[in-house]
């Protein structure tokens, strides 16, 4: 084999460094709701669609209501959705 051709050769990733790898990301989002629940103490939490909304530059509007100012039918939805 022409010396060439040795020097292109790239090299497979061992199946241990792959192992390692693979454990990274799972350790990583096992973790992130325990290290992101924290911040919500401080921080009020935002759903995808404002994400989203915020990344396109669109306008957001966010009106926090106290419990008693919710529709009564609230409760009563996410009950059936469970049956």
């Amino acid at each position: 084999m022409p010396a060439a051709a040795k020097a292109k050769r790239v090299p497979m990733p061992s199946l241990r460094r792959i192992a390692i790898g693979v454990a990274t990301v799972v350790i990583v989002f096992v973790a992130a709701p325990y290290v992101i629940a924290p911040f919500y103490r401080f921080v009020d939490p935002v759903s995808t669609l404002m994400l989203w909304r915020w990344a396109t530059g669109a306008r957001v509007e966010h009106a926090w209501l106290p419990l008693d100012r919710i529709s009564p039918a609230l409760p009563h939805a996410e009950a059936s959705d469970k049956q």
